[in-house]
């Protein structure tokens, strides 16, 4: 059975009383299972049958790859033959150990003094909770007019390509005939909501250095050493992510899209003490500007290494393209619906782009409009730090945001909504 939160909450409610509301607990139980890349998804998908048992949704599954289970939940509305909705989120979360500085297990959802609940995905898979409270309690009011479809994908974490890249693609996906998506956006410090409307082109590589081994006691030529080479190539980007960091720095939260965000996310060494390696992998992620094409940054890149020396080179790892982008503006019902809660609500959602754009990415690419949006404010971006965390008072706030969302977009007039949801893209410019 479901049960909501029957006070109001405020202020007054100690933290204890907070974390006793049956949607806190429910938040905390999915928190608590350890769906780290890699790991059996079942008890991830286990929990959602059984809530979509209990809020009497129909519960099935796709895996088109053994292991890379997509987790949809379908709310029918009232006129199934309209274009229906879909909210896409996902299961998977990056990996966390208590060695790298967490205050609390990664995966306990442990409640401190201020009410910030800690774990991994506390910012990323609350938006899946979020949704479903919203939805339970707009069902507890009326139905939708629309078809809804709550879509849990496996993959998110390393590129989407087994989840909902070949769902996408699926006899299965045709069926629910959708018009419109719903995916995962960024926390905002700020009381704005960011509205994801188109991505950046990814650009993930890695740059190999080799050089003479030796003795740890030697002195080796810079000039022709690993470590020589890497540092060289380090330099150059340093330089470079340092002044995208002071542009980004005199920007609003809604102003990046100009904006190239690359990142050293490690290194690969054979590390033995009093031996020079002969060989140093370093790795990088970008998320381009959207002013600059791949080719001038691949310009820029190539520079680097030319500086760095011949022993220097550059593999791909990823590269995908930002996609078509989402119309933001009237001629866009879903955008207009949009905008309507946004004014009821009194907060601003301010269109931009998003550096990860991997499953809007291969939705926009399918030909469907899609806005990210993750109603978390006035909150520090954890994604993927040590002490993920979300305070009780925002993940509340969160469902209420959605209601208002859902009660926009689900009950559009069919009149105003097109058969083609393609036609609520635009090319990419980049």
């Amino acid at each position: 059975m479901y049960v909501a939160s029957l006070v109001i909450v405020g202020d007054s409610l100690t933290i204890e009383q907070l974390s006793r509301i049956p949607e806190v607990r429910r938040f905390q139980q999915y928190i608590q299972i350890d769906t780290v890349t890699g790991k059996d998804l079942t008890p991830a998908v286990n929990f959602w049958r059984r809530h979509a048992l209990i809020a009497r949704a129909k519960f099935s599954t796709y895996e088109a790859i053994e292991g890379y289970p997509v987790v949809i939940l379908k709310w029918p509305g009232k006129n199934s033959s309209l274009p229906s909705m879909a909210l896409v989120t996902h299961m998977d979360v990056v990996p966390a150990d208590m060695r790298e500085g967490w205050t609390y297990p990664p995966f306990s959802a442990h409640i401190d003094d201020n009410g910030d609940i800690y774990g991994r995905g506390t910012q990323e898979k609350s938006v899946s909770m979020q949704q479903y409270e919203a939805l339970m309690r707009m069902r507890k009011q009326s139905s939708a007019l629309r078809d809804v479809y709550m879509i849990l994908t496996p993959d998110k974490e390393t590129g989407s390509r087994n989840g909902i890249a070949l769902f996408l693609k699926s006899k299965t996906f045709k069926e629910f005939r959708v018009g419109f998506f719903l995916t995962i956006g960024v926390p905002s410090s700020n009381e704005n909501i960011a509205l994801l409307y188109r991505g950046k082109t990814r650009w993930s590589f890695e740059v190999k250095c080799t050089g003479p081994s030796g003795d740890s006691t030697l002195l080796i030529d810079p000039a022709v050493s690993a470590d020589g080479t890497c540092g060289r190539f380090y330099m150059s980007y340093t330089k470079y992510r340092n002044q995208q960091y002071e542009a980004a720095e005199k920007l609003e939260f809604c102003d990046m899209d100009n904006i190239t965000v690359i990142n050293f996310v490690g290194p690969k060494v054979n590390t033995l003490l009093g031996v020079i390696p002969s060989t140093i992998n370093l790795y990088y992620d970008s998320f381009l500007a959207v002013n600059t094409s791949f080719a001038q940054f691949e310009k820029i890149v190539y520079e680097w290494l030319k500086e760095a020396g011949p022993n220097a080179k550059l593999r791909t790892l990823l590269r995908q393209e930002a996609g078509p982008e989402s119309v933001v503006d009237d001629d866009n019902p879903y955008y207009d619906s949009l905008q309507v809660a946004s004014t009821n609500l009194d907060i601003a959602f301010c269109p931009r782009t998003a550096s990860q754009p991997e499953e809007a990415a291969y939705v926009a690419a399918a030909g469907y409009p899609v806005f990210g949006l993750s109603p978390i404010t006035g909150t520090e971006n954890l994604v993927h730090a040590v002490n993920e965390r979300l305070n009780i008072h925002t993940f509340l706030d969160g469902i209420t945001i959605f209601e208002e969302i859902f009660k926009q977009l689900f009950n559009l007039s069919p009149d105003k909504v097109s058969n083609d949801p393609s036609g609520y893209l635009t090319p990419k410019s980049n």
